[in-house]
């Protein structure tokens, strides 16, 4: 059960009286699931504390392989996520996340509105990767329907796609 004690301004004003109330007989108590002196408010660090810091700090050295990981991160956040699995991802059956599953009208809307935003810029590189791109058009004999590059299609063949009807 939770219990508002006082309300702030601000969120700093609410970190520093939170590190007058948890104190080390607070912790103590099994009432609470603080585990250090100041709470969440200790993170605000003090001028003492900093130099308590720098001197127990002073003369430790580093690997130049730690000194190397801390620079390539200084600055990024860490990743909590899970290492990549091995496996290919299920797409289809009951193994799949979404199987039995429905997403909701309103996530639908967020789905769409997203892909909406999207801009796809055609390079020259993209439009090779697509058949389209390569010139490929449909052509059908009245019968079956294939893809040639245009002006390459048999004489048989005209232009268009031979659809089969739902019966």
């Amino acid at each position: 059960m939770r219990e508002i004690l006082e309300t702030f301004e601000t969120r700093e004003q609410a970190f520093l009286r939170e590190s007058e109330i948890v104190t080390e007989e607070f912790i103590k108590s099994d009432m609470n699931y603080n585990m250090c002196p100041g709470g969440l408010g200790s993170s605000i660090k003090t001028e003492d504390f900093k130099n308590k810091v720098s001197e127990k700090l002073k003369g430790r050295t580093f690997s130049q392989e730690t000194k190397d990981k801390i620079s390539k991160n200084n600055g990024m956040k860490k990743s909590w996520t899970k290492k990549p699995s091995t496996k290919p991802p299920v797409l289809f059956g009951k193994d799949n996340g979404m199987y039995g599953k429905k997403h909701t009208t309103e996530t639908l809307l967020l789905m769409s509105d997203a892909r909406k935003k999207v801009q796809i810029e055609y390079t020259e590189e993209l439009r090779k990767s697509y058949g389209w791109s390569q010139g490929l058009k449909w052509y059908n004999n009245g019968i079956t329907s294939k893809r040639f590059i245009e002006g390459t299609q048999p004489p048989e063949y005209k232009m268009g796609r031979k659809v089969k009807a739902l019966k």
